[in-house]
């Protein structure tokens, strides 16, 4: 379908999902909140400028958050991204990321 100039294309299939966890009142005043979180565009590319959708490509990501009492919060997030050949500009920046929170 053309409509301003512009090619409109049908839906574009994709899957997407979370799942977290909450493991609350841990030995030791510990909730721990574990999550995955697991991305794939199956088919079909997004135009510029709103590139949101690129065929082939894969997200999964890791998270374990820990709360120690009130005060206390500590993370870890680990990222992989896969496929979708050039036009997927991630595709081989994994990273990992820590962090350590006191609220006071």
């Amino acid at each position: 379908m053309v409509w301003g100039g512009l090619i409109k294309s049908q839906p574009l299939p994709d899957f997407r999902t979370l799942v977290r966890l909450t493991y609350n009142d841990l030995p030791g005043g510990i909730a721990l909140y574990p999550a995955l979180v697991y991305l794939h565009d199956l088919k079909g590319i997004s135009p510029a400028p709103i590139v949101n959708f690129i065929e082939g490509r894969k997200v999964a990501i890791g998270n374990l958050t820990a709360e120690f009492g009130t005060d206390w919060t500590a993370g870890l997030t680990y990222q992989a991204f896969s496929g979708g050949g050039t036009h997927h500009r991630l595709r081989d920046r994994d990273n990992v990321s820590a962090y350590i929170a006191y609220a006071f």
